[in-house]
């Protein structure tokens, strides 16, 4: 019974409505227009119109409400729109909604004064984004710049591509406060995408360059990059892409607009002249558009390209061809936003609470125009741009207007060509069958970074086989001397120190293992265990050192301790000097030698404990393959450490002074004329080199650590290495082992009247060897015609063996003679 009586009081009310038997109510409303625009009026109008045809349309408490439009024109300028909105609102009749203004500039100043009168505004076309927070009265058909965003994230997805960045302009509102809203959706993607960064331009003033920020991108390596800028920027930063090659293939630009026809010739020209304006960049109009092709826009899409019927029951092409019917010039496919907008307020109206009386609306009623902002959050629809609805899209923003966004190429030749379409409220991104192929002719999907090959650096095999073969030589030429020393110990202990010539030989094998370790790199073994053979270099050739240079030392301090400890001077007969010496005893030279040795293990063992290595690798050369957009990069395993600087100072420092102390030893003790020791010049002469070659060698590979010249820092250390130890076992051994051939490997003792003989000539000697010294002490001028006349005895000497030299002398002779003990 009741359905029935519900059934017949509505039919009754249809019937009503088509006789026009109840009371009509009209909703005034303010649209903006600009000048001579008959297009935008003639939308307006055509919505109205069909609205009409809809009796239910607007049907509130028994009254079938119909809309008035009042329109007012205004110009570009700011405050033309003010002028023709404040004449809206001073006028009769009171309008419930204004519609408009006509330009994306105008929209925040005209929302403004709309939210103070308390006012509902539906604009068709776009305000900058974000909305400022009391902007809950206004709402704009054309979708959201953040539905653009979202369109890119899938169309990001789409190709994998996960690496990107954002490059806005400061000098345009509307692209100045998005950046962060496009970080929030890129961070919200199915398959998140890492920003590289951000980056803004300015594009005003016309002088301001982009070559930095634009470089930024470039040392980033950046393939993707998302544009938030419009012509003017557009020309500086395509120039500047199109001189560092930032072009397609290797680089795709992503744009939120369409650049307009001419936005690349002197149209847009911005350097002001006098009498005009010339072109602000130095590319020409084929250069712009050449760094430009391949550019994709998403952008809003002004009518929608299915035939899905319509809320007004007209397609979209049927809409265009009833506008331009009373118009001269063809029409602005945009202007069907004006048209929904008309639709939404009307959708609006119908879905208010019946409690709001829209009929005796006035300015300042907030309460109703509360009401009827709420009801525009559930509007759904659909109309010729598309679905419409609203629904916030940012967190912590206002309801935008949820649409299509339309994706276009552009092609040099042909200009922009539609490729694809995404549906922001059913999150479908849907590209034309040939999209692929427009985008990407080669059928090559370009990647959002190039391929890195990477390889380690490491010594040529060439020069691994000579450097060894030259380590292995010395050491095998320092096993030989310690075995000609073992096996004739008997037959040179009387003028050697077997003892300091072990360490000799042991310190200079240590020297060559650490040529042979330095080597050793990442082929060879696991990268946990450089930095064990870097410390292990650093002791083997620090240890080495010591006792090789220490035992050279350690024979010269010798003997110049002898000539400091000679006895009085006194003339006991013409002609002739007596030193009293004492010998210094051979363990107090392994004390000193082993003095250094602690020190080296004190400063080691302290590196390794407060400042361990650390594995570091480090890139030293890139060489891009643009055929295959790889680039191949070398890399060098280093050894570092915190304090690597201070040990290897430190390190320097007491092997510095260490060199410098002998080498004084060695001046000190120079004019000592013993031709009978073959071993006293040579240690000399070997601690010389020692320091020669070292301090060559740590100058050199300490200019060379900066560079990437390893092969050359290797060659220096390992000839320096090798030079110093091998001369130096030359010089110790050599003369040794030539005595041992000479005489059959036996001491040949001559008759004892050349060994008496040669103990006189010995004790002349003694003077002879210590007479630079006393000379310094000031002797007298007796001592040096003595001096004389013993040269002369020296030379005389020459024509005994060799092997004669060296016979044993008189126990019972108390003088200590230079020239029967070697070094």
């Amino acid at each position: 019974m009741i359905l029935t009586i519900s059934w017949i009081f509505l039919m009754i009310i249809n019937e009503s409505l088509e006789a026009g038997n109840l009371e009509a109510g009209v909703l005034n409303i303010g649209v903006l227009i600009p000048l001579d625009d008959n297009c935008t009026r003639n939308a307006i109008e055509m919505a109205i119109e069909d609205i009409e045809k809809k009796p239910d349309m607007i049907f509130r408490n028994l009254t079938r409400y119909k809309l008035t439009a009042h329109f007012m024109k205004t110009d570009k300028s700011l405050g033309s729109a003010i002028e023709a909105q404040n004449r809206l609102y001073k006028t009769t009749p009171t309008k419930i909604a204004t519609i408009g203004p006509p330009y994306t500039e105008q929209n925040d100043y005209c929302t403004e004064y709309s939210t103070a009168q308390g006012n509902l505004q539906i604009s068709y076309t776009e305000a900058n984004e974000p909305f400022e927070p009391y902007f809950v009265m206004y709402f704009q058909t054309p979708p959201s710049i953040v539905s653009s965003f979202i369109a890119a994230c899938y169309f990001l997805n789409k190709f994998n591509w996960s690496r990107v960045a954002i490059l806005f302009d400061y000098a345009q509102a509307r692209y100045r406060n998005n950046p962060k809203s496009l970080e929030n959706i890129l961070e919200n993607c199915l398959n998140k995408i890492n920003l590289l960064i951000v980056q803004g331009i300015r594009s005003n003033p016309v002088s301001y360059g982009v070559s930095n920020e634009i470089g930024e991108l470039q040392n980033k390596d950046v393939r993707i990059i998302l544009a938030l800028f419009s012509v003017s920027g557009a020309r500086k930063v395509f120039c500047e892409a199109y001189n560092r090659k930032m072009t397609k293939p290797k680089v795709l630009w992503i744009l939120f607009e369409i650049l307009p026809i001419g936005w690349a010739s002197d149209i847009f020209n911005a350097q002001p002249i006098p009498g005009g304006f010339k072109r602000e960049i130095n590319c020409s109009e084929e250069q712009l558009l050449d760094a430009a092709q391949g550019y994709i826009s998403f952008t809003k899409q002004s009518l929608r390209k299915d035939n899905k019927t319509t809320l007004s029951n007209v397609t979209s092409e049927s809409f265009l061809n009833r506008l331009n019917k009373h118009v001269d010039n063809k029409c602005d496919e945009n202007l069907a936003y004006a048209y929904d907008a008309i639709w939404v307020a009307a959708m609006a109206f119908n879905l208010t609470d019946d409690t709001a009386d829209l009929s005796v609306y006035s300015y300042n009623s907030f309460d109703v125009v509360f009401k009827l902002a709420n009801s525009v959050q559930n509007v759904t629809f659909e109309g010729v741009t598309g679905p419409v609805s609203y629904q916030t899209q940012v967190s912590g923003g206002f309801p935008s207007r949820i649409g299509q966004i339309s994706l276009y190429v552009f092609i040099k030749e042909f200009g922009m060509k539609l490729i694809g379409m995404h549906d922001t409220s059913s999150e479908v991104l849907l590209l034309e069958p040939e999209a692929e192929l427009v985008l990407f002719p080669n059928n090559i999907v370009p990647k959002d970074q190039s391929t890195y090959n990477f390889y380690f650096s490491s010594f040529s095999n060439i020069l691994l086989i000579i450097v060894w073969f030259f380590a292995i030589f010395g050491i095998v030429i320092a096993v030989l001397c310690l075995i000609f020393s073992l096996k004739y110990k008997a037959e040179v202990k009387e003028y050697s120190t077997l003892s300091l010539n072990g360490a000799i030989i042991i310190g200079s094998i240590l020297s060559y293992l650490s040529v042979i370790i330095y080597g050793v790199d990442i082929r060879f073994v696991e990268q946990r265990l450089i930095p064990e053979m870097c410390y292990a270099f650093i002791s083997l050739l620090s240890i080495g050192f010591t006792l090789t240079f220490g035992s050279l030392f350690s024979k010269v301090w010798r003997t110049y301790k002898l000539c400091m400890r000679s006895g009085n001077l006194s003339n006991k007969s013409p002609g002739i000097i007596q030193v009293q010496l004492q010998n210094v005893r051979e363990w107090l030279l392994f004390v000193v030698v082993g003095s250094f040795l602690l020190i080296d293990i004190a400063i080691l063992v302290t590196w390794r404990q407060l400042s361990p290595f650390m594995v570091n690798i480090y890139n030293i050369t890139a060489v891009e393959n643009l055929s295959d957009d790889t680039i191949i990069i070398e890399q060098v395993v280093k050894c570092t450490c915190n304090f690597q600087t201070e040990f290897t100072i430190g390190l320097y420092c007491y092997k510095g002074l260490l060199l410098l102390f002998g080498i004084f030893l060695v001046w000190q003790i120079k004019n000592i004329n013993n031709k009978s020791d073959i071993s006293s010049k040579n240690i000399g002469v070997a601690i010389y080199n020692v320091a020669a070659v070292s301090v060559t060698g740590v100058i050199c590979v300490s200019i060379l650590a900066t560079t990437t010249k390893f092969d050359a820092s290797y060659i220096i250390i390992a000839v320096c290495i090798c030079i110093c130890n091998t001369a130096t076992l030359l010089l110790i051994f050599l003369p040794k082992i030539l005595i041992v051939i000479n005489s059959s490997g036996l001491i040949i003792h001559k008759s004892s009247s050349i060994n008496n003989r040669e103990h006189q000539l010995n004790k002349s000697l003694t003077v002879t060897s210590c007479i630079t010294h006393h000379k310094n002490l000031g002797l007298s001028e007796n001592l040096k015609k003595t001096n004389e006349s013993r040269r002369k005895t020296n030379e005389s000497r020459r024509k005994i063996s060799m092997t004669s030299i060296y016979s044993k002398p008189d126990k019972d002779n108390k003088n200590f003679n230079l020239g029967k003990r070697g070094f």
